[in-house]
This record gives structure tokens, C-alpha cells and sequence, in this order.
């Protein structure tokens, strides 16, 4: 039987026995034999019932005992309701909770039911809705950092989750601790073409190995893709100023076995005239693409089209110096101007060398939290795209190991970091991945604005769990009223007529009814969530946020972590 509750079955089949059957039977001794309960012995009482059984004492008797008898195990019976024509919305019982596997003992944790937490462990992810105020770092973020045993990654506008939980992970779960603020001179370094990430390319003769150039070029490519993203309509001058990014960084890497993106910045900008005035620089060419040109040809002192540079430079190479003067200057300028931002020497230094290797972040505990001041999130968004959605990307390439650590994504306010592309299709990948993530916004509208509808959409669809804190979105309000659903009551009408007789009728009609209305998550207190589990939409979890600072032991222990 769907949702049947064995543990309330035994308490009303106590309840019946403890009350209901001793009253049947005294009414039924009193009414056929005048007698009192404790007008006889036990033994009497046993005896008389016996004989009832067999049939041996008075009928109304017989029957009273039989009924007394059988009384209590109506309690076993299902509980039968109305039908539910128009809904069967319900709230979520401790029973139906476990078989959500919402009872684990490690995993994320959503909220508290009674003295319990409400946490998952399988590689899923949840969406938290929660206004400003509304105690989600406290109930959400924090927690989460604080009990979990497993490598995170976390979005940290205010800084305080770092603040807060840095120290205590490092001690209690011995995890390295990196914070990424580029503005910030202690700043994890992070160079994505970097040796550490692309790896040797040359052998021991120095012989290019084509396996590994492959992988590079993918590398480049990514990193190019980040930096000047495909638009709806196509730019041409974005995409052309892409290319030459893609040049210098394959030529450098080509030359030096790794580079950085200041370093390519500096490189377009070098006056190539006055460094290599020997060489015969053409009216018609850029210097610096005629000077690529000669270098490549330098390389064996050979014809341009036999060198054994890889082809893939040598075409960018040719396609750009075809280019007139007045192209190729729009060309350079769409190259140059998201590269800008490197010009800041605290940004250029965090990402001219690299410290994160974030596949290790399988092998041992770690936590990366990304504080970044919000006034600093909008000029800060492609380095910020850059720097997540390429570690991300690298998490999601290659399937993790039977023994390797579970990754928590943290997505705290994730709206406020800009359109992250790659960061919606996480839902959909992490269960192979072992990536458990979850994204914390204010309501819909917020994501609605950053990422459309459609996207709003695929989120909503692959997040396994919702937590639903007090509303102050009308939209996101109905939307979840719609989502429970309704359940079915019985309205019932009396008329009585106006004759002497003074008839009635009586009139019953099922209606659906709102489980859970737009009004009441509009009104919720504070001290009020609702949990969803996909395929249970229509029983949701009445639970209460699980604030840390309310938790003395685990606040004992983070106060101790921090002393340190």
C-alpha cells in the first residue's frame, strides 16, 4: 500500500485497545448482566470471555465480546480518505522522507525534520530559492562546508564563508584551502597554459609529440572559447580576433613548451621594429604577423610550406597576413580588448604562473572558494568565467576512480557571476562524475534574467531537490503552488425545505484545494522551509532550516578550529 505507516498503525491499534475495547466491553456486561468492570475477578473477566467466544453466554453479549475484541485491529486498516479525483497532495510523513533517502547520514544537507537532518548522499543536485535575508548562507552554504567530508568548490560573494569555514576544514578534514580573487595578491595562481596543465610536448630530442600537440591545441581552443565566447549572431571581428589569440598562444607554446594569457597580451604588443630591425618588414603587414611569418620560416631555414612547425600555426599565420591594413586593425582590436584586464599587474601575476590542478582535488580534500567582492563581479566576468568553467570542464572530462573523493559544488547566488554556460549543463553530467552541486538563488526572476527561460527550464528539470525558503517573488510562489498540487476534499450542503414537514437534503462535492497556496509561501515564517524530491513533487517536506549557529557542539568545535 502506497505511503502506508506501519509505526501510526501500531499506535492506534494501542490506542483502541487501551480505551475503546475495555468501554465495549463494560457497556455490554453493564446492558445484559448489570454488572460493573470491577464487579468481577480477572479470572471471571477471562472466563465469561471465553465462554463468549463459544457461543455459550447471551447473544448481545457474545457479540459486545467479539467486538471489543476485534476493535483494535481496525487500526491496521489503510486509511481510505476521500478519492483523490481533483489531487492527492499530501505532506511528506518520516516514512515516505526515507524512502526520498533523505534520512543519510552523510551527504548535503538540506534542513532539519524534528532532531534529524535531511540529507542525500547520491551525486545529484539540488536548487535553493531564497530571498536576501532569509538565512541561506547560514542554512544552506555554511552547514555544508562545515559537515562535509568531500573536496568543494564554492561561489563566495561576502567573503564569509571563507571567513567562517576556511580554518575549521583545514583542521578538521585536513583539506588545502585555495581562495581565487584575482584582485587579491594571495590570489591561488592559475594559468591554464601552463606546463602543469598541458604537460611536456617535446621528447627527450626534442621532438614535437603529436599526441600531446593535439591535446594543446584542444587546450588553446578552450581557453579561446572562454575569453571571446561565440555570440547569438555571428562577429565577425570577434571571431578573427579569437584566431590571432589562438596564434600566439599555440606559437608560444610552441616556442617555450607553455605561456600564460599576460604573457600573449605582452607579446601582441611588443614594437617589433625597433626589437628585430633587420628584418624587411612589409608596408601592407602588421609587424607583428610578418615577424611570425620570418620566425617560422627561421625555424628550419627552409620553405615556408615544408617547415615542421605544426600546420595549424602556419594556417592563422597565412590566413591573417592576407588581411588589408584597415581589416586586420578592427581584426586586432577585437583581439586586444577583452585582454585588457591583464594590463592590472595583481591580475597579470595571479595568472602568469599556476598553483591549481584541480583534478587533484580528486585524490585529496580540498576547498577552492571564490570570493569575490560584488562590485568587482561585473568587471571581473570573463576572468571569472574563464577560471570556472574551464576547472569545471576538466572535473567532467575524464571519470572519476571507484576510490575517488566526491566533488560539492557550493553555487552560492550563481546568477550574480554572469551567464556560466557550461555551469547549467552540471546537473545534467554530475552523477557519472561523482559532482554533487548546489545552486543558491534569490527566485526565478533572477535567473530568469541572466539565463532565459529555456535554461530556467533545463535547471529546474535536473536538479533532483528544491528547498523553497520564504518567498517574496509572486512568480516563484505560484509556480511551486502549481507544482504541488492539489489535493482532494468533500464539501457537503445542507437545504431544508420550507413545508410542514420540514425536510433536508444533503449535498456532497468534491473540489481540489491548494495544498500549499501562493499566499502561504509568500507568508512563510522564518523558521520554515519546503523540501521537494523529484517524482514526489506532491509531497513536500514541512521542515525547518538547519541553522549552524543554533548547533552548540558543531559551534564548540568551530570555535576551537578557529583559535588555532
Amino acid at each position: 500500500m502506497k505511503h502506508y505507516n506501519i509505526k501510526f498503525a501500531f499506535i492506534k491499534f494501542f490506542l483502541l485497545l487501551l480505551i475503546v475495547s475495555p468501554f465495549i466491553y463494560s457497556l455490554v456486561l453493564n446492558h445484559v448482566y448489570h454488572l460493573q468492570l470491577l464487579d468481577l475477578s480477572i479470572w471471571q473477566h477471562i472466563n465469561s470471555i471465553e465462554h463468549a467466544l463459544k457461543k455459550e453466554t447471551a447473544p448481545l453479549y457474545t457479540l459486545g465480546v467479539y467486538v471489543a475484541l476485534l476493535t483494535p485491529l481496525t487500526g491496521f486498516l489503510p486509511r481510505l480518505g476521500v478519492r483523490g479525483e481533483y489531487g492527492s497532495a499530501a505532506f511528506a510523513d518520516d516514512t515516505l522522507i526515507k524512502k526520498m533517502k533523505l534520512f543519510e547520514k552523510k551527504g548535503i544537507v538540506l534542513g532539519k525534520k524534528g532532531s534529524k537532518l535531511l540529507r542525500y548522499s547520491d551525486p545529484l543536485s539540488c536548487l535553493v530559492l531564497a530571498p536576501p535575508n532569509t538565512g541561506k548562507s547560514s542554512s544552506i552554504s555554511v552547514p555544508n562546508l562545515l559537515l562535509l567530508e568531500a573536496s568543494t568548490f564554492a561561489f563566495d560573494i561576502k567573503g564569509e564563508l571563507f571567513e567562517i569555514t576556511s580554518k575549521y576544514r583545514k583542521e578538521k578534514y585536513n583539506s588545502k584551502i585555495y581562495k581565487f580573487n584575482p584582485l587579491d595578491k594571495d590570489c591561488v595562481k592559475f594559468n591554464p597554459l601552463d606546463k602543469s596543465i598541458i604537460g611536456d610536448i617535446f621528447d627527450e630530442n626534442h621532438n614535437l609529440i603529436i599526441e600531446k600537440w593535439a591535446i594543446v591545441e584542444e587546450i588553446v581552443n578552450e581557453v579561446a572559447y572562454l575569453i571571446y565566447p561565440e555570440k547569438e549572431n555571428y562577429d565577425y571581428w570577434s571571431e578573427e580576433g579569437r584566431n590571432i589569440f589562438i596564434l600566439l598562444a599555440l606559437w608560444l607554446i610552441y616556442k617555450n613548451g607553455s605561456t600564460s594569457i599576460p604573457e600573449i597580451r605582452s607579446f601582441s604588443m611588443q614594437d617589433f621594429i625597433s626589437l628585430y630591425p633587420e628584418y624587411p618588414y612589409e608596408d601592407n603587414t602588421d609587424p607583428l604577423i610578418f615577424f611570425l611569418y620570418i620566425e617560422i620560416q627561421k625555424e628550419e631555414n627552409d620553405d615556408f610550406f615544408s617547415c615542421s612547425l605544426p600546420s595549424r600555426i602556419k594556417e592563422e599565420v597565412i590566413a591573417i597576413k592576407k588581411k588589408a591594413d584597415k581589416e586586420y586593425s578592427g581584426v586586432y582590436g577585437s583581439f586586444k580588448s577583452p585582454l585588457n584586464i591583464f594590463s592590472n599587474p595583481i591580475i597579470a601575476e595571479n595568472f602568469s604562473s599556476n598553483e591549481l590542478v584541480i583534478e587533484d582535488f580528486r585524490k585529496e580534500i580540498s576547498s577552492l572558494y571564490i570570493s569575490i567582492k560584488e562590485k568587482d563581479l561585473k568587471p571581473l566576468t570573463m576572468v571569472n568565467r574563464l577560471f570556472i568553467e574551464f576547472n569545471l570542464r576538466r572535473l567532467l572530462s575524464v571519470l572519476p576512480g571507484k576510490d575517488d573523493l566526491d566533488i560539492v559544488g557550493i553555487y552560492d547566488e550563481f546568477p550574480r557571476f554572469g551567464k556560466l554556460d557550461y555551469l547549467m549543463e552540471v546537473p545534467s553530467l554530475g552523477r557519472g562524475y561523482k559532482k554533487l552541486s548546489i545552486f543558491i538563488a534569490q527566485d526565478y526572476a533572477q535567473i530568469k534574467k541572466i539565463y532565459g527561460q529555456e535554461t530556467l527550464d533545463i535547471l529546474e528539470s535536473t536538479t533532483a531537490y528544491k528547498v523553497i525558503f520564504p518567498q517574496n517573488n509572486k512568480e516563484t510562489a505560484k509556480r511551486y503552488a502549481e507544482i504541488i498540487g492539489d489535493f482532494t476534499v468533500e464539501r457537503r450542503s445542507e437545504s431544508r425545505s420550507l413545508d410542514t414537514k420540514g425536510s433536508r437534503s444533503i449535498q456532497k462535492q468534491l473540489l481540489g484545494q491548494k495544498l500549499i497556496t501562493e499566499q502561504d509561501l509568500l507568508s512563510l515564517d522564518k523558521d520554515t522551509i519546503y523540501i521537494l524530491a523529484t517524482n514526489n513533487y506532491k509531497n513536500p517536506i514541512k521542515a525547518k532550516p538547519y541553522r549552524y549557529f543554533e548547533d552548540k557542539k558543531l559551534l564548540k568545535e568551530l570555535d576551537h578550529a578557529n583559535k588555532i
